[in-house]
């Protein structure tokens, strides 16, 4: 038998979640309509892709790794800033915020997300 060391499910979702290709391409149709609301044009997410993405979301916010990275947590709030934006007024969107939001114990967590956006930006700044 083998000696197979045990994971938490945070840590299971979170490589499970590390490169799953619907999950990318949910995220670039959010982009594309989230940029198409900004420029004043017409804008659209299928029902499906809708509730795909809120439950992603949730996930997203739940996993970690050994490292705690908080890349999943980031991605987490930016699909749920996103729709929120699209969708200011849908309940399962204002449910799923609070449900993300909730995860990372309110201020606290609003200092440590600005670092590690600032830190990834800065990391990013000498590529383009």
């Amino acid at each position: 038998m083998m000696n197979e060391e045990k994971k938490a499910l945070g840590e299971y979702l979170y490589e499970s979640l590390e490169n799953d290709a619907y999950l990318k391409k949910l995220e670039t149709i959010l982009t594309e309509q989230f940029g198409r609301k900004q420029a004043d044009q017409p804008y659209w997410i299928s029902n499906k892709q809708l509730h795909d993405l809120l439950r992603f979301a949730d996930l997203l916010s739940k996993s970690f790794n050994k490292a705690g990275s908080l890349e999943q947590k980031l991605r987490a709030m930016a699909i749920m800033d996103k729709l929120k934006f699209l969708y200011p007024e849908h309940k399962a969107v204002e449910f799923f915020k609070r449900s993300v939001e909730a995860q990372y114990n309110g201020k606290p967590f609003i200092t440590e997300l600005e670092l590690a956006k600032f830190n990834r930006e800065s990391e990013h700044e000498g590529e383009e």
